[in-house]
């Protein structure tokens, strides 16, 4: 049954991850091929992705993206201390199409797995061996090191990871995090959610990616964790939609 929802779940995201393939060319045209380049990666790239993906200086890199925006067909955000970069121009299944059938999926499975936030968890630890979505960290931090920083850095830096552990690009805002005296848990509140705001449904979707943290944090940062959605909200008014995450650092 897992393995069924699993498929359904890889599915529906690489359609939502779908985008035009660069096209070749003899001349070298920094801004045509980061513009190519950010059409196949709709999550966003930082510069250094871009310079390594591209094989072109990150000076290069600042210089053609720096136009890009500025001619208003790359927007950029920026989260925590590093920046992604987007296009304007993505050519993709429209957001809300993408939504609709996803969400039936969803639905779906309420009954089937008895709408139990430890069932849906168990789907996206599957999900996690299966298939590690992209996630990037400040360039000044190899994503592989974080295995060596104290609970309590992890734990606050962590609420700036949750969205790139998340196969469905979406809105949410991390609002506060509390760590507890210990050190060893954080209570993430996340608020202005999309897909809440989409249909209150999507709390599977949630629930999913936490059994996705909690694999990838012990495979990819050798941290055992226990990740739960605490507390949600949804509502027909984006800024009345939040989550809260809990994170404990097992010992």
């Amino acid at each position: 049954m897992f393995e069924f929802y699993y498929k359904i779940l890889l599915f529906y995201t690489n359609v939502y991850f779908f985008s035009l393939k660069m096209s070749p060319s003899n001349d070298i045209d920094y801004e045509k091929n980061i513009m190519d380049l950010l059409l196949k990666n709709i999550a966003g790239l930082t510069v250094t992705d871009i310079s390594e993906k591209l094989g072109i200086s990150r000076n290069t890199v600042y210089r053609y993206i720096g136009l890009l925006v500025e001619k208003g067909k790359v927007q950029k955000k920026k989260i925590g201390a590093y920046t992604l970069y987007f296009t304007s121009e993505t050519e993709t299944i429209p957001k809300g199409l993408v939504f609709t059938f996803y969400l039936g999926y969803l639905s779906t499975m309420k009954d089937i797995m008895r709408n139990k936030q430890a069932n849906y968890k168990q789907l996206g630890k599957i999900v996690a061996q299966r298939v590690q979505f992209p996630m990037w960290v400040e360039d000044s931090v190899p994503s592989e090191s974080l295995e060596n920083y104290t609970d309590h850095y992890f734990l606050e830096i962590f609420g700036n990871m949750w969205p790139y552990f998340d196969p469905i690009p979406n809105q949410l805002d991390i609002l506060d995090t509390k760590i507890d005296g210990e050190g060893n848990k954080a209570i993430y509140h996340f608020g202005k959610s999309e897909l809440l705001e989409f249909d209150p449904d999507f709390i599977i979707h949630f629930y999913i990616v936490s059994g996705y943290v909690e694999y990838r944090l012990k495979a990819q940062f050798n941290k055992d964790v226990k990740c739960d959605i605490i507390e949600y909200n949804s509502s027909k008014e984006r800024e009345k939609c939040y989550i809260k995450v809990s994170l404990k650092i097992l010992k």
